[in-house]
């Protein structure tokens, strides 16, 4: 199946890269950088882990001066990025692009650079950024595991639906006590009280530090609430892991890759036996994919463990610390000689029927990355896209709460090519999510071409993405 499946009010118009007259933030350039600073949060977990650099956020400038379409075109890490479409979501009416004399839709790149600065210890006061920064004292997963524990998801943002990221700051002082709380980014009344209450009850931190000396410093804790189909969860994306980076004089290819001692019927036997699906992510039904990073060095030790795609928290925890078990490798060769070769593991968290069973989703049946031949929908890829355009209805209180994004729905393709297994992979709305599912399940009456593998049919899963996309948003 090739492309996407769109769901819009009506088609889409013409967006320029470059127009005869450019969009203008009101108040001119100046003005704009102006915003940017005053409003941006240096992420505390990039500040701990030295990250810095320039990220690109493109987006499109309406013909009303509203922005649409955020994207990172060059990203540095999870929590930069996020920080830097946050703050563009800030940014007023534009003064539109104009193409003869019309009001037109324009595309807009703007980069962005994240610069740790060291500060003087004599002009510190509730810094921001300090040489060592604050620290949970047993470290961030157990912060978080406190905040799991005791948040209560506020029942009237639960019945209606409440969700989104809040983001509260706070000062912890020079004995590591924390005060001075505020809402930095409200998601409603009752889940910024809760997101406060919860924050309150952690102990004491260890002090940021200046010179060697403890100094008060600015702290800022997003918390994540979100309601999925058989639950809610609680995340905060200022927990950090190491993100995948280049390595000087690390192979990212060689002529004779690394390899598992035993081969990689080996390595998947070892994942199924070690994964433990993380409680946290089961008992919201989140499934997902983390592709883990590390370096195999000549002497076939593996070192430099990262994340080099990301799903929910404790999943890519859980991901690293399997990763971290695992034996030496047999090294790569490049020019006959054993040389540092990075090499990247999927590892897929998939929930299955059983009571308390989970599979790494390759034992019973393939993630794409692993067929040959792909399974195929059995009419041409434009028929089944037409068919799902017909069907999809746009729900009534999405539409009218301006609600819209991208859901995927995973389905498992059988050997005899009928489907099974139907799961939200990727949630946007409840509502949205059920007219997604109900739309893919018309395809179950349909066979598809199974997939191939050495020749012989075998299951695969198989995802369908269906963007839900509102006119002039």
């Amino acid at each position: 199946m090739c492309g996407e499946v769109f769901c819009q009010d009506r088609s889409a118009t013409q967006i320029y890269d470059i127009a005869q007259q450019m969009p203008e933030y009101p108040g001119g350039e100046d003005s704009m950088w102006r915003f940017i600073n005053t409003n941006i949060i240096y992420p505390d977990s990039a500040v701990r882990h030295n990250i810095q650099g320039r990220i690109v956020v493109g987006f499109v400038v309406n013909e009303d001066g509203s922005i649409s379409d955020i994207k990172i075109r060059k990203g540095l890490s999870w929590d930069i990025d996020s920080e830097g479409i946050r703050v563009i979501k800030l940014f007023p009416r534009f003064t539109p692009g104009r193409q003869d004399g019309k009001a037109v839709k324009v595309r807009f790149n703007l980069p962005i650079s994240f610069k740790v600065k060291p500060i003087p210890i004599d002009t510190v006061r509730d810094a921001k950024v300090v040489e060592h920064m604050p620290e949970y004292p047993e470290g961030e997963e157990a912060m978080m595991r406190v905040i799991q524990k005791n948040i209560q998801y506020p029942i009237d943002a639960r019945d209606n639906d409440v969700q989104g990221r809040v983001v509260i700051g706070f000062v912890v002082n020079e004995d590591g006590s924390l005060s001075d709380f505020k809402v930095k980014k409200s998601v409603c009344p009752s889940i910024d009280a809760e997101a406060i209450r919860v924050i309150k009850l952690l102990a004491k931190f260890k002090p940021g530090t200046q010179q060697g000396k403890p100094v008060r410093v600015q702290f800022v804790l997003p918390i994540m609430f979100k309601i999925y189909n058989d639950g809610f969860g609680v995340s905060s994306s200022n927990l950090s892991y190491p993100l995948q980076k280049d390595i000087p004089g690390v192979y990212n290819s060689a002529t004779v890759m690394p390899e598992y001692p035993g081969g990689k019927d080996k390595l998947l036997g070892f994942l199924q036996k070690n994964v433990v699906y993380p409680e946290d992510a089961q008992a919201v039904n989140i499934e997902g994919a983390v592709v883990v990073s590390f370096v195999v060095n000549e002497d076939g030790r593996l070192s430099d463990f990262a994340i080099a795609q990301e799903a929910y928290y404790s999943l890519n925890m859980e991901a690293l610390r399997v990763a971290k078990l695992l034996p030496a490798f047999k090294p790569g060769l490049q020019d006959g000689k054993p040389v540092k070769v990075r090499y990247r593991l999927p590892i897929g968290f998939n929930l299955t029927s059983g009571p308390e069973q989970a599979n790494i989703p390759r034992g019973d049946h393939y993630d794409t990355l692993d067929i040959y031949q792909f399974p195929k929908y059995t009419e041409d890829d434009t028929s089944q896209i037409k068919v799902t355009r017909h069907e999809i209805h746009y729900p009534d209180r999405a539409r009218e709460m301006g609600i819209q994004g991208k859901v995927v729905v995973g389905i498992i393709v059988n050997e005899d090519g009928s489907l099974s297994d139907f799961k939200i992979i990727k949630s946007v709305d409840r509502d949205l999510d059920a007219e997604a599912m109900r739309v893919v399940k018309l395809f179950d009456h349909i066979k598809f071409k199974p997939a191939m593998r050495d020749g012989k049919a075998v299951k695969a899963r198989f995802e369908v993405p269906i963007d839900f996309k509102l006119a002039n948003k």
